[in-house]
């Protein structure tokens, strides 16, 4: 497809979002426009009280102890007091705007992949317009999960979205990083971008250390001829920012402990990860409420729950394990990567039926491994299950499905097209 008509589906996939979003959490959003949470006050008396600068957004502990998160706590209630007098209706806008917006990235950074992996058919035709429609699903399943209604509704919840708006930036300028073959024509530019687009995050929300590993994930399984630099943001940032938030940020709020516990046995972090999964589907519905749904519990703790999920995982371990794979040979083989990623170079012609499904696989892969990526700063919580918790992870599932269904697709559009091949050719005979 020309530029002109990626464009033309860019601007229908935000409308779309935005009437999706309207439909799925309008009434809500509107009942809940002028209502203050008790944890809105808090933030707007301690702003009041102890940020007097923009120094005192960074060297001021928020009202949460023993955390660090200047951008989304003392910076931002400072500039809503400045700017628009801690007007709440205005809060809850920015919390709405935020969520199409990220929805709106996902879109594109799972177009990207699309196009990357040759998913996206490049010639002009209505197979390729086709598959672009599809490429709709992600966004508009990750903006209609009632599983996120708190973080529309509760403003407080910029935290979460932020760090996920400036995670999508990130992996979206790793999927523009040039190969060894390639020019070098802005890589630089681009890695300051991504270290930069990780350092908000983390400054955002401590859970943006998972986007870092996101980003060497994608890196390894889904880049060919990967430059080494090119791992290099998340690596130095995350390292700098981890030995600073022990010994340094921390000391902000005095060392103080965050009031959470933890367990990191197998069952709590299974249960836990199969709550946050279940929570995904629309038929679990949270109704506002911030805790985690009594039926995506049920589900999590039942042989079936754990069984999908045991599966799943075992499918994120063999797509790591096919990762590592190939940086040994990459080590090995100096000539660049051997293996990478052979399913996602398989064509339509002279291929098996299964073919056009089977090149989705690894990426299907990568978005279930993007879940347990993203969703692991949660699962070691003990007693903390919070819907809202889910929020980036359910983005790796909602890509996974789209994948499923796209490649699904193709394999019946491949059936469709050697039946009517058998067809003409009967007919010539």
């Amino acid at each position: 497809m020309s530029t002109k008509q990626h464009a033309y589906f860019h601007v229908v996939s935000l409308i779309l979002i935005v009437v999706a979003f309207t439909a799925v959490h309008g009434t809500q959003f509107s009942e809940n426009l002028a209502q203050t949470h008790w944890e809105d006050k808090l933030f707007f008396d301690h702003s009041k009280n102890n940020i007097h600068s923009i120094a005192d957004c960074f060297r001021t502990s928020s009202v949460w102890p023993g955390l660090y998160r200047p951008i989304t706590t003392n910076c931002y209630y400072y500039f809503g007091r400045e700017g628009f007098d801690n007007q709440i209706e205005i809060y809850h806008t920015i919390n709405a705007i935020m969520v199409c917006i990220n929805s709106w990235l996902l879109y594109m950074f799972f177009q990207r992949l699309l196009m990357q992996g040759r998913l996206l058919p490049e010639a002009d035709n209505q197979w390729s317009r086709f598959v672009a429609v599809l490429a709709f699903i992600p966004g508009l399943l990750f903006v209609t999960r009632q599983a996120h209604a708190e973080v529309v509704l509760n403003t407080v919840e910029f935290q979460a979205l932020f760090y996920v708006f400036a995670g999508f930036m990130m992996l979206l300028l790793a999927t523009t990083l040039p190969s060894v073959h390639q020019s070098r024509g802005g890589y630089t530019m681009k890695l300051l971008g991504g270290a930069a687009c990780l350092l908000v995050a983390l400054l955002s929300k401590e859970a943006a250390i998972s986007i870092g590993v996101i980003w060497i994930v994608y890196l390894l399984l889904l880049q060919r001829n990967v430059r080494a630099a090119s791992f290099l943001p998340p690596l130095l940032i995350s390292g700098v920012w981890g030995i600073l938030f022990v010994w340094v940020l921390r000391g902000f709020s005095q060392y103080e402990p965050t009031g959470f516990s933890y367990l990191a046995t197998f069952d709590n972090i299974l249960t836990n990860y199969g709550a946050y999964f279940f929570s995904f589907f629309n038929w679990v519905s949270t109704d506002g409420d911030s805790v985690m749904p009594e039926r995506a519990i049920e589900l999590a703790l039942s042989q079936l729950g754990r069984g999908i999920m045991l599966f799943l995982m075992s499918v994120s371990v063999g797509v790591l394990i096919y990762a590592i794979a190939q940086v040994t040979l990459q080590t090995i083989n100096r000539q660049g990567w051997r293996l990478a990623p052979l399913l996602a170079e398989t064509t339509y012609v002279d291929k098996p039926l299964l073919a056009p499904f089977t090149r989705y696989f690894l990426y299907i892969g990568f978005s279930i491994t993007f879940f347990f990526i993203a969703t692991a700063p949660f699962v070691i919580f003990e007693h903390r299950l919070f819907a809202r918790y889910g929020y980036l992870g359910h983005a790796g599932i909602a890509m996974a499905i789209s994948f499923m269904i796209i490649g699904v697709t193709a394999m019946l559009q491949k059936l469709l097209n050697q039946t009517n091949f058998l067809e003409q050719r009967k007919s010539l005979l």
